[in-house]
């Protein structure tokens, strides 16, 4: 090869590229479809998620917000049970495998059973909060009507100054006691009444992701690198030809 000619290298390589610029669609399309079927065919039989998430509202017994207890508790009705708590107020039920209809019949009883147990607590909850309301209401009524005595009682009392005061006393102490009772009724009552209910939502199927689009990007990026190494070899072969004649 001449002088002149080296200096030339260069824009003969590409005129030769350009020539074969069809290779710039063809290997990399190849390859882009060879690495995505690749990537397809160890991904597709991969397992799959489903989840179910259950709004607790406002239980808060602790066993059935700590991940670890509710996972020792359901665990026996699918080893893959996974559970995530993203919320105090949110449980996330997790299973991981291939048969999809197994998954959510498994999913459905685990949810099921939590669910049965936050109701119970709740009815629980709910009972024993009646039960106090009723006692609290006994216990005002009492402190009500005793009241309405040691004010007749003080309307008509006839003895020493000392004795006026200490019954005046009373009264005061009894109207704390008989406030502070009225005011925990109306709280609890606020609490039954504004008490949030649990909640299911539905499952949600998480499929493995196939990576087609990474894949066949990789893939073609690939392809771009073999065809510039393929020509540079073809050009390289095509000038040793040349040369080998001339010589």
């Amino acid at each position: 090869m001449s002088k002149n000619d080296e200096k030339f290298v260069l824009y003969e390589y590409l005129m030769f590229f350009w020539k074969k610029k069809h290779f710039f669609i063809i290997i990399p399309l190849i390859t882009a479809i060879l690495c995505a079927g690749i990537v397809y065919l160890i991904k597709h039989d991969s397992n799959i998620q489903v989840e179910k998430t259950v709004f607790i509202g406002s239980v808060n017994k602790e066993e059935l917000k700590d991940k670890k207890h509710i996972e020792f508790d359901y665990k026996k009705h699918n080893d893959s049970l996974e559970v995530n708590v993203p919320r105090n107020d949110y449980v996330q039920f997790v299973l991981t495998g291939k048969d999809k209809d197994k998954l959510i019949k498994d999913l459905d009883l685990i949810t099921s059973k939590y669910y049965e147990a936050l109701n119970i607590n709740v009815q629980n909850r709910f009972d024993a909060t009646n039960v106090y309301l009723d006692k609290l209401e006994k216990q005002s009524e009492g402190l009500n009507k005793l009241l309405k005595e040691y004010k007749q009682d003080l309307l008509s009392f006839e003895g020493t100054s000392l004795e006026y005061e200490a019954l005046a006393q009373l009264i005061n102490e009894q109207e704390n006691t008989y406030n502070e009772a009225i005011e925990i009724e109306h709280r609890k009552r606020g609490d039954l009444e504004f008490f949030e209910m649990p909640k299911e939502f539905g499952v949600e199927i998480q499929k493995p992701k196939t990576y087609w689009k990474e894949s066949s990007i990789v893939g073609a990026l690939i392809g771009f690198v073999l065809t510039i190494g393929l020509l540079i070899l073809m050009k390289y072969i095509e000038n040793a030809r040349r040369n080998y004649k001339h010589d």
